[in-house]
C-alpha cells in the first residue's frame, strides 16, 4: 500500500481523528459535522492524486482554491486565526501518524510534497481569513473578544501540559537542568533544593559558577565548556554537597542546538553516586585483603615442611608443587604442566592414578598411611623404595564441582625402615627409634608452628586433647583454658545444632571438609572457622585442621549485599536496561521487558539480529531499517560506545516508539565480554519538539509577510499626508485630521520596523549594521531634541562624561535611545524628569536612562527583554504595544558587541544601562 492508497482507503478514519485533534479550536458548540469538515475530502483527494503523479513537484493546482474557500468559511463560522493556523499542521501530523501505524513508508518525495502542500494551504487559508477579518474588523469587536477568550483557553491548556511535564521533571531525584551559552540556568528541577538548599526559582537566571560553588565549578567547567562547543560529555568527579558533605557525582551533558545547528545551550543530568563510589572502594579493599591472604598461603605452601602439590582436571595435570615435593618426588624431572602419567610414569602401575581417579569422581578425600611408593628420583630408570603418609583432598570450584585434587603428605620411609629393621636387631631398633623420635619432633614442630588451627579432640567427652599455638592466638584462650573447656561450649548458639550433627557423622567415620561455624573468642567476639576434620572412631579421637575465614566471610557477605543493592537499583530504573552479547540478552529489567513487549528475559536470549528484526529497529529520522552491524549495541560489542535515536515496535501491541539507545562495552581484563544498553523513551519529546518547531516557523513566516506587505501602503499614506499638510489652503479641521493620520502612520511604520527587526533577529541571521565613527554624546543630544519636540510637556535631562567617540550605527543607536526614553516618559509621573547619562570609560561607553515611578514587577524582570513582553501589564498612555521594543533594543546592543541590563526598585526607580564597546565586536 502506498501513501496515496492509505489516504484514499482510510479517509473517513483520518478525518475523524483530525476532528478530534481540532475540536478544542471550534468557536462554539452546535456546529454540524459538515461545517467542521468543510472541504477536507476534496483537499485529500487532490493530495492523493498529486502523490501518485511522479511528475508532480509543486502543490496540486486546486489546493490553493480549496484552501482560500476554507479560510473564508472558517471566518464566517467565527474561528480564530490561531485555530485556522493549527488545522493544516494537525492534518499533516494525522496523515503521518496514520502511515506510521499502518506500516506504510512515506518516501522522501512524498514527504516534501506533503509539507509543501500543507504550507501553501495554511498560508492561503490564513491569507483569506485575515482579508475577511480586516473587512469586518470595525463591526466585530464583540466576536474578537470571544475569539481572544478562546485563544486564552487554548494557551491555558498548553500551560497545563507544561505544568505536567514540569511535575515529571521535579519527581526525578537527579539534577536536571538547561544551561544557556552564557552558562546561566534557564530551567532546573526541584532536586536543586535537596542538593544545594535553594529553591529552583532562585536558581533560574544565575550562573553555574554561582550556584555550585568555586570548587565544584572548577571540576565540571572543562566538561561544560566542551558541551557548549558541541561535544556530548560525561564525568565522574568528587563533589561538595549541601552542608559541606563531600561525595561523588556523575554528570551527562548533551548540547542543545537550534534549527541552524548552533549550540544554544546544554541539557544536563547529574546523579549522586557517592554510595556507589564507597561500595567500590570497600570492594577494592576486600580484594586487597584477599590478595594478602593469598600471598600468605603461598608463602606457607612454599615453606611447608610437608610435600604439597595440586593436580588439575581428570588427567591430573601438575598445577603447582612446593620445593620439598619437587626434591622428594620429582627429583630433577619437570612436573608442572604435565599429566601425572607423563611426569611420573612409574606410579601408574602402582595404583596411585586409580586412587586419584576415585577421589576426582566421587569427591571424597583419601588418607594414606605409610603407603609404599617406588620412585625414579634420579631419572635414570632405577626405582627407589619409599613410604608416604598423605591425604588426597578434592578441590571444588564456585559451583561445588570437583576441578582438581590437593595432595599433602610426609615421607615416612625412614620410620618404616626403622620399624622393619627393629624386628631384626636391637641396635637397628634403637636407631629406628631415634629416627622416629626425630620425625615426631618435626611433626610436633610443624603442629606448633603452622599458622592453621590444629587440634585433637575426644569424640566421647567433647574436650580438646591438644591444641596448637595458632588456635590459642586466634581465639585468645590459653592452651590450659581450651583443654578445660568442652568445644561445644564455645560454639555460637545458632550454629551448635548443626555442629553437634556434624560431630555425630564424624563418630560414624565420615570426614568434614570446609565445615564453617562461629567460635567464641575470650573477649566475647566470634570468629568464623572452616574445619577439615577426620576421625578415628577406634581411638575415640578426631583430628582437626582449621582456618580463620572471618574476613573472607565478611567480604563475601558484603559483596552479596552490594549485589542485592545493585540488583534493586537495576530493577527500579525507569529506563530500559539490557545486558548481553552477540548471542542475545541475558539480563534485562522490568522497564526493558515492558518497552519491547516481552514477558520474560528468556525470550530476549537469542541472536541480536533476530531481536532487531522482531522489534523492527529503524532510524528515528528517516524510518529506514538499520543493519545489525550498524546498530549501537553491535558497536558496543566491538568496543566502541555509541548513542543512537531509533524507532522500535512493541512486540505485542505493534505500537511504534522512538527511543534513545545508549550502549557501552563491558570489559574484563581489557577484553570486551559483552555490552550494556540503556534505552530512554523519547517519543513524546520528539512529538513536542516537532510541534514547537512548526509553530515557531509559522509565526516567523507570518510576521515577515505581514511586516513587508504593510510597509509600502503605510509609506504611501505618510507621503500623501505630508504633501497634504504642505497645502497652504487647509482649514483647521482638515489639518488636525491630517496630523492624526500622520501620527498614526508614523506609529504604524515604527511597528512595521520593529516587526522587520524582530524577523531579522529571529530568522534572518541578525540585524544589519552600518558602522561609522561618531560621538555618542552629540548623537544623544541631537536625538533628545527631537524627542523633546514630541513631548513638549515633559522634561528630559542629559549629563555627559568622558570621551564619547567610537564606531557605531548611528540610526540604530538613535532607535535604542528613542525606545528607552519613550518608555521612560510613558511609565513615569508627568511631574518628574527623565535622566539620560552618557559616560566614556576605558574601551567602552555607557548609556543610562532613568525614570522615577512604580518599579517593574520582579517576576517580569527576568523576561523583560524577551519578545512580546512589556514592563507592565497595563496599556501605555500612547496606545497599544506589542512588546517588541526592548527585545529589539537588546538585539541592537548585542549586535554592537555590547550588553543591556535593567534594575528597578520602588526607592531608586527604573534604570536601563547600555554598555557599548568602542570598536567592532569580537
Amino acid at each position: 500500500m502506498t501513501f496515496a492508497d492509505l489516504i484514499e482507503a482510510q479517509q473517513e478514519r483520518l478525518i475523524e481523528r483530525w476532528l478530534e485533534q481540532v475540536r478544542p479550536f471550534a468557536p462554539r458548540e452546535g456546529l454540524t459535522r459538515e461545517q467542521r469538515v468543510d472541504s477536507l475530502p476534496r483537499f485529500l483527494a487532490e493530495l492523493a492524486h498529486a502523490l501518485r503523479d511522479p511528475a508532480q513537484e509543486g502543490e496540486p493546482p486546486d489546493c490553493d482554491t480549496i484552501s482560500r474557500a476554507h479560510g473564508a468559511q472558517r471566518h464566517a463560522l467565527g474561528y480564530t486565526t490561531s485555530a485556522v493556523a493549527h488545522e493544516y499542521p494537525l492534518l499533516q501530523e494525522t496523515l503521518l501518524q496514520g502511515a506510521m501505524e499502518a506500516g506504510v513508508t512515506v518516501q522522501a518525495r512524498e514527504a516534501i510534497l506533503l509539507a509543501r502542500c500543507m504550507g501553501v494551504a495554511a498560508a492561503e487559508a490564513l491569507s483569506h481569513f485575515v482579508s475577511e477579518q480586516e473587512r469586518g474588523l470595525r463591526g466585530e469587536s464583540v466576536a474578537a473578544r470571544q475569539r481572544a477568550a478562546r485563544d486564552q483557553a487554548a494557551e491555558a491548556r498548553a500551560r497545563e501540559s507544561e505544568a505536567r511535564l514540569r511535575a515529571v521533571l521535579d519527581a526525578i531525584p537527579h539534577l536536571i537542568n538547561f544551561v544557556d551559552a552564557q552558562q546561566r540556568y534557564l530551567l532546573v528541577n526541584h532536586a536543586y533544593r535537596g542538593w544545594f538548599g535553594v529553591e529552583p526559582e532562585a536558581v533560574v537566571g544565575r550562573s553555574v559558577r554561582e550556584v555550585v560553588g568555586e570548587e565544584n565549578y572548577g571540576a565540571i567547567r572543562p566538561f561544560l565548556e566542551r558541551a557548549l562547543a558541541g561535544e556530548e560529555t560525561h564525568y565522574e568527579l568528587p563533589f561538595v554537597y549541601r552542608g559541606g558533605r563531600r561525595g561523588h557525582a556523575h554528570g551527562h551533558y548533551v548540547p542543545y542546538r537550534g534549527p541552524d545547528g548552533q549550540v544554544l545551550g546544554v541539557v544536563a543530568l547529574v546523579q549522586d553516586i557517592t554510595e556507589r563510589h564507597q561500595l567500590t572502594a570497600a570492594l577494592q579493599a576486600a580484594r586487597a585483603e584477599l590478595e594478602v591472604e593469598r600471598e600468605r598461603l603461598q608463602s606457607l605452601f612454599e615453606h611447608a615442611p610437608a610435600i604439597v602439590c595440586t593436580l588439575r582436571g581428570p588427567e591430573h595435570v601438575f598445577e603447582r608443587v612446593n620445593p620439598l615435593y619437587q626434591r622428594a618426588v620429582g627429583g630433577e624431572r619437570p612436573l608442572v604442566g604435565l599429566p601425572l602419567r607423563e611426569a611420573l610414569p612409574e606410579v601408574v602401575e602402582q595404583g596411585f592414578v586409580a586412587l586419584l581417579d576415585r577421589v576426582y569422581q566421587t569427591g571424597e578425600p583419601y588418607v594414606g598411611h605409610e603407603v609404599p611408593l617406588r620412585l625414579d628420583r634420579r631419572g635414570d630408570g632405577r626405582l627407589e623404595d619409599t613410604h608416604w603418609t598423605f591425604v588426597y583432598q578434592p578441590m571444588r570450584d564456585e559451583r561445588g564441582e570437583v576441578r582438581g585434587i590437593a595432595a599433602f603428605g610426609f615421607e615416612v620411609t625412614e620410620q618404616v625402615r626403622a620399624r622393619q629393621q627393629a624386628e631384626a636387631a636391637t641396635a637397628e631398633a634403637h636407631a629406628a627409634a631415634q629416627a622416629l623420635e626425630a620425625s615426631e619432633a618435626r611433626l610436633s614442630q610443624f603442629f606448633e608452628l603452622t599458622p592453621d588451627l590444629l587440634a585433637i579432640a575426644s569424640l566421647e567427652d567433647g574436650h580438646w586433647k591438644r591444641v596448637n599455638l595458632a588456635m590459642s592466638a586466634v581465639l585468645g584462650f590459653s592452651e590450659e583454658e581450651l583443654l578445660a573447656t568442652p568445644f561445644f561450649d564455645i560454639v555460637h548458639p545458632e550454629d551448635r545444632p548443626r555442629s553437634e550433627a556434624a560431630a555425630g557423622r564424624l563418630a560414624q567415620g565420615e570426614r568434614l571438609v570446609d565445615f564453617e561455624h562461629r567460635v567464641r573468642c575470650k573477649d566475647g567476639s566470634y570468629r568464623w572457622i572452616a574445619w577439615y576434620t577426620a576421625s578415628v572412631p577406634e581411638q575415640g579421637l578426631m583430628y582437626c585442621a582449621g582456618r580463620d575465614v572471618t574476613q573472607q566471610r565478611q567480604a563475601r557477605e558484603a559483596a552479596e549485599a552490594s549485589r542485592a543493592e545493585l540488583e534493586a537499583i537495576f530493577e527500579s530504573l525507569p529506563d530500559a536496561v539490557y545486558v548481553g552479547g552477540p548471542g542475545g540478552i541475558d539480563r534485562a529489567n522490568a522497564s526493558a521487558l515492558a518497552m519491547l513487549g516481552y514477558s520474560d528475559v528468556a525470550e530476549l536470549n537469542r541472536n541480536i539480529a533476530t531481536l532487531a528484526e522482531q522489534i523492527q529497529t529503524r532510524r528515528a529520522d528517516s524510518g529506514a531499517f538499520i543493519p545489525v552491524e550498524e546498530q549501537a549495541f553491535t558497536h558496543a560489542l566491538q568496543g566502541t560506545p555509541d548513542v543512537q535515536e531509533v524507532r522500535i515496535r512493541h512486540l505485542r501491541t505493534g505500537e511504534e516508539r522512538v527511543v534513545r539507545a545508549s550502549c557501552a562495552p563491558i570489559r574484563v581484563g581489557g577484553e570486551v565480554v559483552g555490552a550494556v544498553a540503556i534505552n530512554t523513551d523519547i517519543t513524546e519529546r520528539k512529538r513536542t519538539e516537532l510541534a514547537l518547531q512548526e509553530r515557531v516557523q509559522f509565526e516567523q513566516q507570518l510576521i515577515g509577510i505581514v511586516s513587508h506587505d504593510l510597509r509600502g501602503p503605510l509609506q504611501a499614506i505618510l507621503l500623501s499626508v505630508q504633501g497634504l499638510l504642505r497645502t497652504p489652503a487647509l482649514d483647521t479641521r482638515t489639518t488636525r485630521a491630517a496630523v492624526r493620520v500622520q501620527g498614526s502612520a508614523e506609529r504604524a511604520l515604527r511597528l512595521v520596523r520593529d516587526l522587520l527587526d524582530f524577523t531579522r533577529a529571529r530568522v534572518g541571521g541578525g540585524i544589519p549594521l552600518e558602522r561609522r565613527p561618531l560621538d555618542l554624546h552629540a548623537l544623544v543630544a541631537g536625538a533628545l531634541e527631537e524627542l523633546e519636540a514630541a513631548f513638549p510637556e515633559r522634561e528630559v535631562r542629559l549629563r555627559t562624561e568622558g570621551d564619547g567617540h567610537g564606531a557605531w550605527d548611528a540610526d540604530r543607536l538613535v532607535q535604542v535611545l528613542e525606545n528607552l526614553v519613550t518608555n521612560a516618559l510613558k511609565y513615569s509621573p508627568e511631574a518628574t524628569p527623565v535622566q539620560v547619562h552618557t559616560r566614556g570609560e576605558e574601551g567602552h561607553v555607557l548609556l543610562e536612562v532613568h525614570n522615577a515611578g512604580a518599579p517593574i514587577a520582579p517576576e517580569l524582570l527576568p523576561r523583560i527583554f524577551e519578545p512580546l513582553q512589556r514592563a507592565t501589564a497595563e496599556l501605555d498612555r500612547q496606545g497599544r504595544s506589542v512588546g517588541l521594543g526592548l527585545y529589539i533594543v537588546k538585539q541592537l546592543v548585542e549586535a554592537h558587541g555590547g550588553r543591556v541590563g535593567v534594575r528597578s526598585t520602588a526607592e531608586e526607580g527604573t534604570t536601563f544601562t547600555v554598555r557599548l564597546p568602542r570598536g567592532s565586536p569580537p
